[in-house]
């Protein structure tokens, strides 16, 4: 993370399917619940911290969002 505001390709762990965090192949009410339950999580997030900047907060919902309901690509 270059800490500019931009989250770039580069900066993003490598997962199959951003949100699905229980790997389900979609995301759904489960993965939300996920998210929030390691909410403002600062450190050891696993794979709740989407955006890989070390904590769980409001820039991981917000990455979550707007796919959610959709199920993964295949």
């Amino acid at each position: 993370n270059d800490c500019n505001g931009i989250i770039e390709d580069d900066e993003i762990a490598p997962v199959e399917c951003i949100g699905d965090l229980n790997n389900d192949g979609i995301r759904d009410v489960s993965d939300l619940l996920t998210l929030l339950t390691f909410f403002g999580c600062q450190a050891d997030c696993g794979d709740a911290d989407l955006d890989q900047d070390g904590v769980v907060n409001g820039s991981d919902l917000l990455m979550m969002l707007p796919n959610f309901g959709s199920a993964c690509e295949e």
